[in-house]
């Protein structure tokens, strides 16, 4: 315990609660506690009994806060959460799995040692869990050396509620290729690969996801259960028969159509129990799996357990029952569930032999027989925001009044500063070590990350923290999950089966399979590529390059073209021709600004360390990376024009505050323009915190502003006073006239109208430029565009507290209200989407009758830019709490305390509208939420069917995100390029337009002729007599997609490293490879090494022949060359014709694939053969 703790501790009050803690069957309440005293108390009990705690809140909101104190006080591994989701009506269709995770989590943590604090809440406490003596023998524990069947270990995982898939990603997925096994469980921060020789475990070893590839073997791995309902068949039997009984009670209350459904629908639920399927949503039935399913208190043996606010639980408790109650009424109805369901198991129930309630202010706690009250005295501190005189003054008069001070601080320049500064102020301080270095009614410092300080009237303690003393929260840590965020992107160009295909020289066509076909005596892999009119074409997959996946904007469906006609290439010589333009204008517009003198700013200066020092949180490592090549920018002798590409709320206004202060350290002006007047109002807002402690002035111009102050302000900007306007395009008007401007920061460049962007280039051409935008801008686009405009990137997410919990579920008066009023009983707000302006009022009407408490505005693109402006304020405000809008708050508001996203008819919209929707919840640090939902009882037509499915997977963001980044990248092409290449990128494909719109800028630039883009030459043809398989079998991949991944890496052998690489590879991930693989790898090696040198090669029965190109036998020392063919003996010999060396290997009957290695060993390096070049 540390210093502090031990002396508050020993307080009559505190040391009267430990003792009564130690007797059997207590219930204490302990009344007079304030919030900001929680954490360190719970820390003080925890170390002075040093036995399992629960403690019990309200809500999760409550519990992830307590947390997250709890967690900055102590050892990790003696705090958990265990989160549930407050939402147990709605049937849902998917959700997010994160608080899933973190239970689970939980659940392990303590079967492993109980003696920890475990923070949950209502939810959490009363949900029905598998008896713990059947989930700890769960576990699937497995060793090197040790016996399994491997056919056992895949029906386990199964039960467990692991998923088999193609390649593991995510945590709860497993997959087997032949004798390896490679599975994620809950509890490992990388997945596991088991490699089996038999059925004996040969090595275990992490791998990580982004690879494929291991990492470090260890002897032993647990593979843990995925869900908390774990059962074996014994228990499918007892469920059959309990739900069929109910089942028996229900049909007569329902009839008709809604009989069938319930039938059709309660016999699936048993089809998906026995074969352990969608466990989430089948939790519900646990109480018939089980006669006595546990709760999370019964994993504990002899737990004190802790209410904070008990009769605020009762409350909450009631309201679940309640929501329970109107959800099964309202299923059984409609045929959706059984009667005599139990759901949870309520708190009033529980009985447990200690039990301490908190409470801030004395009241009586229902039904509950008290057997001590503790009464103590403590109350929240004053915050002196920085102004450390008031602060002396503060400890001065504490010290007089006897009243003993610690001041915490988090490190030792903290310290030193703050002990300096009080010594000034005649205020001495002591730094205690031990408890005996304290001095009742002195100044203590001491290090301690305490969130928040409290005082304690008897004793006389006051508690101080650096929050209190700076107003400075600490640097936010982020979430504190197990939850692996699937890997980053790979691909969105992973083919898939029934994938539209762009072919170079044939056009757009469907990818139909991979084909093995004997051509020449040996076995090839080929694409299958179907055209209109039945044709196919089969393209051998070591000629990969020439097909691309076809991305084209959302929803869009290419044209697929006929095999032999000349459509395509017309199409491509359109596209050809407006891509030439493009470049050509690029080349202008950066070729004249490249010439054009700009104003060199200085180097940081020490002001500006302060400055980026005063950040209050972690930078990523991309913001400061843009930042150092913005200055760069700025610090030479041309103009900056710099995009700053990155996600809402990713951290750009941060990057661009630093550019302004750098400007302004200059004595130049900065104008920041906004594209609408409540974004413009929001970053003014935002500048003025930033810059408070600044001598910086700052001004706002936008049509809020009334004549008079706009006419004060205009003065101020001519004269040079203000030294950064914030605004719309007002900003760009003639009246607006800068004394010396020297940076301008654009957001969202394509937002504004084109006479604004006409100004927009005018100003270009004089001062620094830098332009924010949200939209991400395809990799491939920002290669080509690589010294046109200078792009910076920021993809790290911030340090985001929680993900948004993700559902899908049908639409449902209920589950609205419950979701509104959830949110409004944290004074939170909520968008409700609804996408139909004609009836979008009628709407509001009903959400404002189904919550009467809440105040419902709406808002839609058909009003008037002033009014919807001005609704937009008012919410930003809070003058309402439920805004009913369309699509419109998809991009760029930032409204911090909307923490709730309701979507109606979600299968209307795209994926990547739903992740920028997604974007606008979850800014601050609440937990978020988004409900997707979908009309009830609708029939769906397979794209929508599709879409929702979709929308399930993006519930995780791992996957929901390659699809929304690729929409967006082709929308962010359009915006870099003008809208109007939209239509040019769909007919051909963004790869292939990115490809040759590079080219174009290649040729631009050397003024060279563009007509013939390079990559449609054909590449040498090997001709090779030898009949040898060369393919990837079926038996060692099976996965189209992972062959093709594999055929694209074996394409880019091109040195022994890399050999090695491809080779190390796929034993690790498919253990050892058959010949045919071997040769794969060799003879496309082979191809690529020789490749620069060989002009064509010969073959007949008994030789084979690389006839060198002409320029290539010119360069050739001769002499090097025989004496190394001499040395590899007398199958290989060397030939002169035409001006060309041809170098000759002769067969032999036996041994007919040794020229493979000769050649090989010839090949590499074939540069040592070069003449040396004399130095004159």
């Amino acid at each position: 315990m540390n210093v502090m703790n031990q002396y508050i501790s020993k307080s009559e009050q505190l040391q009267t609660l430990m003792n009564t803690l130690d007797k059997d069957n207590q219930n204490v309440l302990l009344s007079g506690v304030t919030t900001s005293f929680y954490a360190p108390l719970l820390q003080m009990i925890f170390e002075n009994k040093k036995r399992p705690m629960i403690i019990m809140m309200q809500n999760l909101y409550h519990a992830q806060r307590l947390y997250d104190q709890l967690i900055d006080l102590m050892d990790m591994n003696s705090v958990r959460l265990f989160p549930m989701d407050e939402f147990i009506t709605a049937e849902m269709l998917a959700s997010s799995s994160e608080l899933r995770i973190e239970r689970m989590n939980t659940l392990a943590s303590i079967i492993e040692n109980q003696n920890k604090i475990v923070v949950t809440h209502v939810a959490g406490a009363t949900r029905f869990l598998t008896p713990k003596e059947i989930f700890k023998q769960a576990d699937i524990q497995l060793e090197v050396g040790g016996t399994y069947e491997l056919d056992e270990l895949k029906r386990k995982l199964v039960e467990l509620g692991y998923q088999s898939v193609r390649a593991v990603e995510h945590m709860g997925e497993f997959s087997v290729r032949g004798g390896i096994l490679d599975v994620f469980p809950m509890t490992e921060e990388n997945p596991i690969r088991i490699e089996f020789f038999d059925d004996e475990i040969d090595t275990i070893r992490y791998f990580s996801t982004e690879t494929q590839r291991s990492i470090n073997k260890v002897e032993k791995a647990a593979l843990v259960p995925t869900f908390e309902l774990v059962y074996s068949d014994e228990q499918v039997e007892r469920f059959e028969k309990n739900i069929k009984e109910r089942l028996t009670k229900t049909a007569p209350l329902v009839e008709g159509e809604t009989r069938d459904n319930l039938y059709a629908r309660i016999y699936g639920d048993i089809e998906k129990i026995k074969n352990h399927q969608d466990l989430e949503v089948m939790h519900k039935y646990i109480s018939l799996l089980y006669e006595k399913p546990d709760t999370l208190l019964s994993y504990f043996d002899d737990p004190l357990v802790i209410y904070i606010d008990y009769n605020r639980i009762l409350e909450n408790q009631e309201h679940m029952n309640e929501d329970a109650l109107a959800w099964q009424e309202g299923a059984i109805e409609n045929g959706k569930t059984v009667v005599d369901l139990n759901l949870y198991h309520p708190i009033t129930q529980t009985k447990v032999s200690r039990q301490l309630f908190l409470l801030e202010h004395t009241s009586s706690l229902q039904e509950i027989k008290l057997t001590e009250h503790v009464k103590l005295m403590t109350k929240s501190v004053t915050e002196f925001h920085g102004q450390l005189e008031f602060f002396a003054k503060e400890c001065k008069r504490l010290k007089e009044n006897g009243v003993t001070v610690f001041v915490t601080v988090s490190s030792v320049e903290a310290r030193n500063n703050l002990a300096n500064y009080l010594e000034e102020s005649g205020v001495t301080v002591a730094f205690p070590t031990t408890i005996d270095e304290i001095r009742e009614g002195s100044i203590h410092l001491v290090y301690e990350r305490l969130p928040l300080g409290f005082e304690l009237l008897e004793p006389n303690i006051v508690v101080y923290t650096d929050y209190e003393v700076h107003t400075k929260r600490k640097k936010q840590t982020a979430y504190k999950s197990n939850f692996k965020e699937g890997k980053k992107i790979k691909d969105y160009n992973e083919l898939k089966l029934g994938d539209y295909v762009v072919h170079v020289q044939h056009g757009i066509g469907q990818y139909i399979g991979i084909e093995t076909l004997e051509t020449n005596g040996a076995r090839k892999d080929f694409l299958m590529i179907a055209y209109r009119g039945g044709d196919k074409l089969y393209v051998p997959i070591d000629k990969i390059e020439m097909v691309q996946k076809y991305v084209g904007s959302e929803g869009a469906k290419p044209k697929i073209h006929k095999l032999g006609t000349s459509e395509w290439e017309k199409t491509k010589a359109k596209v050809k021709k407006t891509v030439k333009d493009i470049a050509d204008k690029l080349i202008k517009i950066y070729a004249k600004r490249e010439h054009l003198p700009g104003y060199a700013f200085s180097k940081d200066t020490i002001e500006q360390h302060a400055f980026e020092n005063a950040f209050p949180y972690v930078e990523t490592d991309d913001q400061l990376r843009a930042v150092a090549e913005i200055k760069e920018d700025m610090e030479a002798p041309h103009p900056m024009d710099r995009l700053l590409i990155g996600d809402v709320g990713y951290g750009k206004t941060e990057v661009a505050m630093r550019a302004a202060f750098k400007a302004v350290q200059d004595g130049k002006q900065v104008a920041y323009l906004a594209p609408t007047t409540i974004l413009s109002k929001q970053h003014y807002e935002s500048f003025v915190a930033r810059f408070k402690d600044f001598d910086v002035k700052i001004g706002l111009l936008n049509r809020y502003v009334s004549i008079k102050e706009q006419q004060e302000l205009l003065t101020n900007i001519k004269s040079g006073k203000i030294n950064i306007v914030v605004g719309t395009h007002r900003i760009l008007s003639k009246d607006v006239i800068f004394k010396d401007l020297g940076l301008l920061i654009i957001d969202e460049e394509q937002r504004f109208g084109v006479e604004h962007k006409e100004k927009i280039k005018e100003f270009k051409t004089e001062v620094d430029v830098l332009t924010l935008t949200a939209t991400p801008i395809p990799r491939t686009l920002q290669m080509s565009m690589i010294g046109i405009r200078s792009l910076s990137l920021i993809e790290t997410p911030p340090m985001n507290r929680y993900p948004v919990q993700t559902y899908v579920l049908e639409e449902h008066d209920g589950v609205i209200r419950d979701a509104i009023e959830r949110e409004l009983a944290r004074d939170g707000q909520v968008f409700y989407l609804y996408n139909r302006v004609s009836d979008i009022e009628k709407r509001a009407a009903r959400i404002q009758k189904l919550v009467p408490d809440a105040v419902v505005e709406y808002a839609h693109g058909q009003m008037s830019k002033e009014q919807l402006e001005q609704t937009m304020a008012d919410f930003e405000e809070k003058k309402f709490n439920v805004l009913v809008c369309t699509t419109i708050i998809e991009t760029g508001i930032d409204i911090p305390n909307a923490n709730t996203l309701i979507i109606s008819d979600s299968y209307r919209l795209g994926l990547s509208q739903l992740y920028q929707l997604r974007g606008r919840v979850g800014r601050s640090d609440r937990i978020a939420y988004a409900y997707c939902m979908y009309p009830r009882n609708k029939v769906l037509t397979e794209n929508a069917e599709k879409r929702l499915q979709t929308i399930k997977e993006f519930t995780e963001l791992g996957s929901g995100f390659k699809i929304a980044m690729r929409d967006l990248a082709i929308r962010g092409a359009g915006d870099m390029l003008g809208a109007q290449q939209y239509g040019f990128i769909d007919t051909v494909g963004l790869d292939l337009y990115t490809q040759l719109l590079s080219e174009a800028v290649v040729h631009a630039r050397e003024g060279s002729n563009f007509e013939v883009a390079s990559f449609e030459l054909p590449k040498l043809e090997f001709d090779f007599p030898t009949k040898v398989d060369a393919y990837i079998p079926d038996f060692y991949i099976s996965d189209e997609s992972t062959k093709i991944e594999i055929y694209q890496k074996i394409k880019k052998v091109t040195n022994d490293e890399e050999y090695k690489d491809v080779i190390d590879e796929l034993i690790d991930r498919f253990g050892d490879f058959p010949d045919d693989v071997k040769y794969l790898i060799d003879l496309t090696f082979l191809k690529n090494i020789t490749e620069p040198y060989i002009e064509k090669t010969k073959s007949t029965k008994n030789t084979i022949e690389f006839i060198l190109k002409e320029e290539i036998t010119q360069d050739i020392d001769g002499q090097k060359l025989f004496e190394a063919v001499h040395k590899i003996g007398s199958m290989i010999r060397l030939a002169y014709k035409d001006n060309r060396i041809n170098i000759i290997f002769d067969l032999p009957v036996v041994k007919r694939l040794q020229w493979f290695e000769y050649a090989l060993d010839l090949f590499k390096n074939f540069e040592r053969f070069k003449k040396d070049v004399k130095k004159v």
